[in-house]
């Protein structure tokens, strides 16, 4: 309903090689193993049966940290 909020900060750390590179989440880091970061999605509610959420990816490669990946990400959800 509205004004109803939800959020999550998670860490992740994914070594090199350490799955198949089809599982892993491809926002983060376009799939890549050997990544570290941070994820933050912040959701809230528009009415009883819509949400407007807001993820931000902030990752970096492990094994050259000059290597940077960040994302921005708008969804709309509707239920019907």
């Amino acid at each position: 309903k509205w004004g109803d909020w939800h959020s999550k900060l998670q860490y992740q750390s994914l070594q090199e090689d350490a799955t198949l590179d089809i599982f892993p989440d491809s926002d983060a880091f376009g799939g890549k193993t050997g990544i570290k970061g941070w994820e933050l999605i912040v959701s809230f509610g528009l009415s009883k049966k819509t949400t407007l959420s807001f993820d931000y990816y902030m990752m970096e490669d492990m094994l050259d940290s000059d290597l940077t990946n960040t994302i921005f990400q708008t969804d709309l959800s509707v239920t019907f």
